[in-house]
């Protein structure tokens, strides 16, 4: 392909719209191009060109066969690359002069196919305030039945290999019935040491439960519907990220009429069934997404995140931090140095452009 050609294909690629679901990729690539005389200017694009084209060749590409006629008549055979891969920006790390060649070396980035779940890290949602309403007609039994089967959505969270639960209940009332609730929460807070989780989703909500009957000309039957009211709450945002609303019924009485004989019930006696519902859809909407943390504080060319080993994160990870710009390479790479379990320390990568905080961070795949 003729670099003139292969300038205007690379800059179409760059130039597209992208997913943004979609993962980001870093990919190393090198090009080389022969000096034609002393035209190093013009071997410098040559070989930043097909550097830029590997890189996008290295995410996904096809090849076609294709032929010409020359001028003197003669057909030539030979294969094109096609290449669907989409480069975001990219950063020249090193060029030279080798012999009679310039050899150029960048790192780009590259959204990534998100057909599939690739991650293998855990995003972090934590468990904020959640109401149980319980309707006239059922006892305390069934209310107490409903606060203990939070700690089953919270079990069926944590097996989910995606996810990482933090546990924020006593730090979020589901209702401030009065100004001393604010204030003990706030104290409570204080004395823990506890910090929201910036880069995490809250889930918080209501759970309903409402007594219905069911009965026919033999047998009376009442059942339990409940109501999952849930909203997946981005902390970076403040946004909703989804709402869910999913339903279940649980087993209460079933007897013929006129006796005191039971039947058998066809309903489940627990919420199991609701919470694994749950707990798979938000792994499904959120898991699945490559992972993200902010950063909290930077120091020099250093920089904390929000995310740790409890997230999977461990040193030689690289996050990808894009800054509101119009230049399409205002972005820094940083790689983590170390990993606690709720934060990690990473150096950046690049010499500009400046990351502050607040700033968001997102694992490269």
């Amino acid at each position: 392909m003729r670099p003139l050609l292969l300038l205007s294909t690379l800059a179409l690629i760059l130039g597209m719209s992208v997913s943004a679901d979609a993962g980001t990729r870093l990919i190393h690539a090198v090009g080389r191009a022969a000096i034609a005389g002393k035209d190093s200017a013009g071997a410098r694009k040559s070989a930043l060109a097909e550097a830029l084209y590997d890189a996008a060749g290295q995410v996904r590409m096809v090849v076609r066969g294709s032929s010409f006629l020359s001028n003197a008549g003669t057909i030539h055979e030979e294969s094109g690359i096609a290449v669907s891969g989409l480069l975001k920006g990219y950063n020249v790390v090193e060029e030279h002069r080798e012999g009679d060649h310039y050899v150029v070396t960048i790192d780009a980035l590259a959204e990534t196919d998100d057909s599939e779940c690739g991650s293998v890290k855990k995003a972090d949602i934590a468990i904020g305030g959640i109401a149980i309403h319980v309707a006239p007609g059922l006892g305390g039994a069934v209310e107490r039945q409903a606060r203990e089967g939070i700690e089953g959505l919270i079990s069926e969270l944590k097996d989910q290999a995606t996810l990482h639960v933090i546990d924020d209940r006593r730090f979020n009332p589901v209702a401030y019935t009065s100004s001393a609730v604010a204030q003990n929460t706030k104290y409570l807070e204080a004395l823990a040491g506890h910090s929201k989780s910036p880069g995490a989703y809250t889930l918080s909500g209501s759970l309903n439960l409402e007594r219905k009957r069911v009965d026919n000309e033999l047998v009376g039957e009442a059942v339990i519907n409940v109501t999952a009211d849930f909203q997946l709450i981005d902390n970076v945002s403040g946004a909703v990220k989804e709402t869910i609303a999913e339903h279940a019924t649980m087993a209460l009485d079933k007897h013929i009429w006129g006796t005191e004989i039971n039947l058998p019930q066809e309903h489940p006696t627990d919420l199991t069934g609701l919470w694994q519902s749950i707990a798979e859809r938000i792994a499904d909407h959120v898991g699945c997404q490559s992972l993200r943390a902010v950063v909290t504080s930077v120091s020099g060319n250093r920089a904390t995140l929000s995310a740790g080993s409890s997230n999977g994160v461990k040193p030689g990870d690289f996050f990808l931090v894009e800054l509101p710009s119009q230049d399409r390479n205002s972005w820094q790479i940083i790689r983590v140095e170390s990993a606690g379990a709720s934060q990690s320390v990473a150096r950046l990568m690049k010499a500009s452009p400046a990351v502050h905080p607040n700033s968001v961070a997102v694992l490269l795949q």
